[in-house]
């Protein structure tokens, strides 16, 4: 009997959680872990709907004039670009902290607001290039052909999460790992992602359009914060209970962090 050619290919069925089964548990993650999703999400969020309500028609791509014009803004559309600019920068800021809460707040942890910001920084730029580069990647993709777009989106949509627990590892090692240990779960990677964003949807067709309604669908879209993470922890878990070995001999895709 011939051996297998690529001794990390399991051929056992995978079993794992419905994606729409996800949204529970998220949800109880989320209020667990209130305290920090306000200062790492719905603080910044705040910013950006404020920004976006100050700016008002500018924002508008359907009006006549929707260039933007910096002479000519008024005060409260000066304010409104400002809130939006405080917004990009807390958001880039809080990038690493708020994948460390995705991933130990989806680990039955409740990681406190200055951990989050302590061991999030410890890995900044590491996980920051990996979103960016991620984000270029599956930008182009879906620039070529939708399909491709895709296809890249399942295999990378986790870098930041394998860099924030890998740092030991280069870029071109990462990327590699998520594509590696995702190729098993396309359907359910997918599924994470269709449940937050229909919830999403459906929240923003509900109550979007007003300043509060605007507030009340970030709070929506918080429940199901924990989802992809969720999935993500079940793909790392089933490599770890299989004894996979990584490819790179550090055999590390378990949490850096206690």
């Amino acid at each position: 009997m011939s051996k297998p050619k690529n001794p990390n290919i399991i051929q056992k069925q995978v079993k794992t959680t419905p994606s729409w089964q996800l949204v529970g548990p998220s949800y109880h993650l989320a209020i667990k872990n209130y305290e920090a999703i306000a200062f790492l999400f719905f603080i910044p969020a705040l910013f950006q709907i404020l920004g976006g309500y100050y700016l008002g028609s500018l924002l508008n791509i359907n009006s006549k004039n929707h260039t933007i014009h910096l002479s000519t803004l008024t005060p409260r559309e000066e304010l409104g670009l400002a809130l939006l600019i405080v917004w990009l920068v807390l958001s880039i800021i809080n990038f690493a902290p708020s994948i460390f809460l995705r991933i130990h707040g989806a680990d039955a942890k409740t990681p406190s607001v200055t951990t989050c910001y302590r061991e999030g920084f410890k890995v900044f730029w590491k996980v920051l290039f990996s979103e960016l580069i991620f984000l270029v990647i599956v930008g182009l993709g879906f620039i070529a052909l939708i399909l491709p777009g895709l296809l890249l989106f399942r295999r990378y949509v986790f870098t930041p999460y394998y860099a924030a627990q890998n740092p030991q590892l280069s870029f071109k090692e990462i990327f590699k790992l998520s594509s590696l240990q995702s190729s098993k779960f396309i359907y359910d990677i997918y599924g994470a992602y269709l449940v937050v964003l229909i919830i999403s949807l459906l929240a923003s067709a509900a109550l979007g359009g007003y300043l509060i309604g605007s507030v009340a669908v970030a709070l929506i879209t918080y429940s199901v914060l924990f989802v992809p993470a969720l999935r993500y922890l079940e793909i790392v878990k089933y490599y770890k209970t299989h004894s996979i070995s990584s490819t790179f001999n550090s055999g590390k895709t378990q949490p850096e962090h206690p």
